[in-house]
């Protein structure tokens, strides 16, 4: 697996988003607005989420590198010319006829 700072970097990210979930369920639970029982639920939920996102960009990153290099250049052009289709397009000012 290719190792870089920016997977280090995606790690960290996601360990202080699930710590912060993690405090926000226990908050919860103390001032009594979760149920313990859905607190389990909820917690398996985040642990989930979390693994996922963990493992996204290294599925992206080996799906890439697998793909050839003539269907990445066409996979680019067919999203850059859907970027350019969805930009707005600029309007000629209409001139009042007289």
């Amino acid at each position: 697996m290719i190792e870089s700072a920016l997977m280090h970097w995606w790690v960290a990210i996601l360990g202080s988003l699930a710590m912060i979930a993690f405090v926000l369920m226990a908050s919860g639970i103390m001032l009594g607005m979760t149920k313990p029982g859905d607190a389990v639920k909820h917690g398996g939920a985040i642990l989930g989420i979390i693994i996922a996102l963990m493992f996204a960009p290294c599925i992206i990153l080996n799906a890439w590198l697998a793909v050839p290099l003539w269907q990445r250049i066409a996979l680019l052009a067919i999203g850059i010319c859907i970027w350019q289709w969805r930009r707005p397009r600029r309007q000629s000012p209409k001139r009042d006829r007289q």
